[in-house]
């Protein structure tokens, strides 16, 4: 099992490597697994390196794990995240080949690093950067880039770490990729000595339960509501943040039903239904 002590003997693409997805006798158990199994690798994300792309520095602050399993698993409960943007049914052809472990995968919501069953396709696994911040190595600063409306941006730079939770403006940073293979590249760099920090955990963002039943009978993503016609958020806290600089509040918006980030002083992970 990949618990703290592996996180610590093993690089990040070895870490991804043991992953073999949920194990267990029935769904919760193998659910309990894969929680315990997310939550150290979120702190060898968050606390065990970064990523270099060019002259960015890319250090993440929140992750999120997304794991769907596909219908060829054996096993009698599937877990089902049909959120999933790389799954059968929502990426061309049938089945979709999988990604092999550590591609990153820009979708409309961001980044993932993605640690998929490969060659076979079982099961889909992936972590969202969810927030992040990006060092210019060129003049030793924090940097965050502010798109505007009419096409231009901003560039804010400072000494301090300026945390970005826009995922989609990775864009801007993990990009420039020549055809052949010799233009930039993205890296993933391990620290030698890390000591996996205490981390906040809790929900997802703008993750709803989908009515499982009908995913299963005709492969439609159909979210549920509750008794007030409210989306009913999904249970899996597969969130992860760091604790200390700054915090990054997770919590229930009573208004629009679904789960929103809020800057404040301190930096921690909450949650609340």
């Amino acid at each position: 099992m990949i618990d703290d002590k592996y996180i610590q003997e093993h690089t990040l693409f070895e870490c991804f490597e043991a992953f073999k997805g949920a194990q267990g006798n029935n769904k919760d158990e193998r659910l309990e697994y894969v929680t315990k199994e997310f939550k150290s690798l979120a702190k060898k994300l968050l606390y065990g390196g970064h990523l270099l792309c060019d002259k960015y520095e890319i250090t993440i602050q929140v992750v999120e794990f997304y794991y769907h399993e596909e219908e060829t698993i054996d096993v009698q409960d599937r877990i089902l995240d049909p959120i999933v943007y790389h799954r059968n049914g929502r990426y061309p052809g049938e089945p979709v080949p999988p990604f092999p472990i550590m591609s990153t995968h820009a979708h409309p919501s961001g980044y993932d690093i993605t640690f998929e069953d490969h060659p076979k396709g079982k099961y889909r696994a992936s972590a969202l950067i969810r927030a992040y911040t990006v060092k210019d190595r060129d003049i030793d600063k924090y940097i965050r880039w502010n798109p505007k409306d009419n096409g231009n941006g901003e560039n804010e730079s400072s000494d301090d770490p300026l945390y970005d939770d826009r995922s989609q403006n990775l864009y801007y940073f993990l990009n420039g990729f020549q055809v052949n293979g010799n233009g930039h590249q993205i890296e993933w760099k391990d620290y030698k000595d890390f000591n996996p920090e205490d981390i906040y955990q809790g929900h997802r963002k703008n993750v709803f339960m989908v009515d499982e039943k009908k995913f299963l009978e005709d492969k439609k993503s159909e979210f549920k509501v509750d008794k007030n016609s409210n989306l009913v958020l999904d249970e899996k806290e597969w969130a992860f943040s760091k604790k200390e600089n700054r915090e990054i509040k997770h919590s229930r918006s009573e208004t629009k039903h679904s789960n929103s980030f809020s800057m404040k002083e301190t930096y921690y992970l909450v949650t609340s239904e």
